[in-house]
């Protein structure tokens, strides 16, 4: 028992010395040398009795043993301080006097502890255990320094200096519950629960993220390739932007469309894709501009495209869709486009109007966006994700997913 106490003995070093002062109390109560630490003992006269005198030597063992144990308990810099005292209650009150909490420096220290207890708030990515943890530190000092803090005035201490993730937990637990009888552990367990509920949900968002992602990703990757157009070369001159077969040169061509020159058809994965953006490289100094263009894909009727034909100019556009029908839930993935956008505002939650702008089409047209929020949709096994920075356009027909 002796080995398992000298091995697990707390050393102070000039820090938290009211915690150390409590596990003191029963290490010395333990080897009921307590007394003799902080009351002393009397040194026998030269009339007193045999018996008294056999009482002064087991005092004075016992004397040396509490003196031992302080002595094992204090780091070095500290045993310089006490390396002079000849009892242990000496030791003891040299101790008291330094770093207790008497006379002026409680009072100073006590000043010390209500400035921190002020201060104290729930930093971002704190956790609501730790957060009260470092309350309950602070409060049990001043408890130390004889200063009264009741739990209700804790409770409304934490209450009010959570962070803002917090705070409709923190009114309906002002609506419903007696503040005055609420305790602290019960506090601290229905915020706790409140913050495991959130940290679910960063989860699946961030998973939700993640997996568009990489559907994006892969989507894009098994098609004809990012540059869209670069690389292609019609059939005159060898220009870049367009295949032979579609060139505005080719007679064959010329007898199925009207005005499809150096437009690039892209093949899709699903047959109900409408289809926003093109590539093209213009001839030469000629600048052509071909507007309205119904583009087909498989059987599917693309928006209104824009496209201005330079010589080193690459546009990638982003239409402004019109043949879409009311309450449409479609998502269509678009290079074109910078932002996710909807026309659906009823779908959007925090939208955020103070985030205004405007969007530039190929033909210099300009449509403005009333804000910007976040739309919730469901995924296969019922889990409920979030789309971030999604831009409102009441304009826009279509819900359009950015992959550019």
């Amino acid at each position: 028992m002796a080995g398992l106490i000298q091995n697990s003995l707390p050393v102070f070093d000039g820090k938290n010395f009211e915690d150390w002062c409590v596990k003191m109390d029963a290490i010395l109560g333990f080897q009921e040398i307590d007394e003799i630490a902080k009351v002393g003992f009397k040194e026998p006269a030269k009339n007193d009795t045999e018996e008294t005198k056999k009482a002064y030597k087991e005092n004075k063992k016992l004397d040396c043993k509490a003196r031992m144990i302080l002595h094992q308990c204090i780091s070095a810099t500290i045993f310089q301080k006490v390396s002079k005292a000849t009892t242990a209650k000496e030791t003891w009150e040299i101790l008291q006097d330094g770093y207790g909490s008497a006379g002026n420096v409680k009072e100073i220290r006590l000043q010390s502890l209500r400035r921190q207890y002020e201060l104290l708030k729930m930093e971002e990515q704190e956790t609501v255990d730790g957060y009260i943890g470092r309350i309950q530190m602070v409060v049990n000092a001043m408890r130390a320094c004889d200063k009264v803090v009741k739990d209700k005035k804790i409770v409304h201490k934490i209450l009010r200096t959570l962070t803002p993730q917090y705070d409709h937990i923190v009114v309906a637990i002002m609506e419903n519950r007696d503040l005055e009888k609420l305790k602290i552990e019960e506090l601290q367990n229905s915020l706790e629960i409140h913050e495991q509920r959130l940290l679910e949900r960063k989860t699946a968002e961030q998973d939700a993220v993640q997996n568009i992602n990489q559907a994006l990703q892969a989507k894009t990757q098994r098609g004809r390739g990012t540059d869209r157009g670069r690389g292609r070369r019609g059939g005159r001159g060898g220009k870049f932007g367009h295949y032979s077969s579609e060139c505005w040169h080719n007679e064959n061509a010329k007898k199925g469309t009207n005005e499809e020159a150096n437009l690039v058809k892209e093949e899709l994965e699903s047959d109900s894709d409408n289809v926003l953006l093109m590539t093209i490289s213009g001839n030469n100094d000629k600048e052509r501009t071909v507007q309205n263009r119904h583009v087909q894909r498989r059987n599917s009727v693309g928006d209104e495209c824009a496209e201005k034909v330079g010589e080193t100019e690459y546009v990638s556009l982003a239409g402004q869709t019109l043949h879409a029908k009311e309450e449409d839930t479609t998502w269509y993935l678009d290079t074109g486009c910078s932002n996710h956008m909807t026309g659906n505002r009823k779908w959007l939650l925090d939208l955020d109007t103070s985030v205004k702008g405007t969007i530039r089409f190929a033909d210099n047209r300009y449509i403005r966006t009333e804000g910007s929020g976040k739309v919730m949709i469901t995924r296969k096994n019922g889990r409920p994700v979030f789309i971030h920075n999604v831009w409102y356009v009441p304009t826009i027909k279509n819900n359009l997913l950015s992959l550019g």
